[in-house]
């Protein structure tokens, strides 16, 4: 009788043990074993991912590496610093969607195959369980991302139809001069180098 009671015991903590959840709420994104299969230990059941926030790696050309302030956490760093970066991903799958994130770290290392820094950022909400009516952020989904820059003091703004081979605008100086009692005027151009994406202007 004992014998008999001690093996329901086991069998009815081995079947508790067989029970696998998560750790966090999420959804499946992909099974690799059936109902009724034999598995060992070590064996891959599947993968899961949370729904509660979403990151999404971003790479960054080089010469914007210098425009955005980004957050580079050490070991004994008290925290994250106080304003990270906003980032806005941009989506037309199905239509137009918007979703607003932050940049919550860098990785440590340059991308051996593009030679580029790719940062991280994190959507809260991506399937919209706390804003309903919008288009949930899929796994995998193409996306464009804008992403905070640092202010720039004293900055102008111009078109880029004005930009000259895409880096350089042309100044025009309005010069006079007095000779002779007689006021002559001219025009002289300069050319100043410049970029897209609002960089100051300085003398080429």
């Amino acid at each position: 009788m004992q014998s008999a009671e001690a093996s329901l015991r086991q069998a009815e903590l081995n079947l508790e043990r067989t029970r696998i959840r998560a750790p966090y709420a999420g959804r499946v994104l992909s099974k690799q074993v059936d109902v009724g299969q034999v598995v060992g230990s070590g064996t891959v059941l599947g993968e899961i991912y949370a729904i509660d926030y979403v990151e999404i790696r971003l790479p960054l050309k080089n010469r914007d590496l210098g425009f955005i302030e980004l957050p580079e956490a050490y070991r004994f760093d008290a925290g994250a610093p106080a304003e990270l970066p906003r980032v806005t991903l941009n989506s037309s799958l199905v239509e137009e969607q918007q979703w607003q994130g932050h940049v919550v770290r860098t990785e440590g290392a340059i991308d051996t195959s593009s030679q580029q820094l790719h940062v991280v950022a994190t959507i809260d909400d991506p399937y919209g369980l706390k804003a309903r009516g919008r288009q949930p952020l899929k796994i995998n989904q193409y996306v464009t991302a804008e992403i905070e820059g640092r202010r720039l003091a004293s900055a102008l703004i111009i078109p880029n139809r004005v930009l000259y081979q895409g880096s350089f605008v042309y100044l025009v100086r309005r010069v006079c001069c007095v000779a002779r009692r007689s006021k002559s005027c001219g025009k002289t151009a300069k050319r100043r180098w410049s970029a897209p994406d609002s960089r100051p202007a300085t003398s080429w």
